[in-house]
């Protein structure tokens, strides 16, 4: 989600920057992008935690899930 939600982001604010009027189709697809992008981000937060703290046998798997968030998150705070 992150690689479809930054450039789609980019191309937004280059198109619409704040306070023009955007299409419906246009805020319809940044609110299902960021919703799907919000519930992935949260989903792999909570099931690389847990298989961090459960000692799953690949743990590696999991803290990458751990890092890849941690860098999007960076990298969505960096961009505001």
């Amino acid at each position: 989600m992150l690689a479809i939600m930054l450039p789609l982001d980019g191309n937004v604010r280059e198109e619409y920057p704040t306070g023009t009027e955007m299409p419906f189709p246009m805020m319809l697809l940044l609110w299902a992008t960021a919703t799907l992008a919000t519930i992935t981000w949260l989903a792999a937060a909570v099931l690389g935690g847990l298989a961090l703290a459960k000692r799953m046998p690949h743990p590696g798997w999991a803290a990458a899930a751990l890092i890849v968030n941690a860098f999007s998150a960076a990298l969505f705070l960096w961009t505001r």
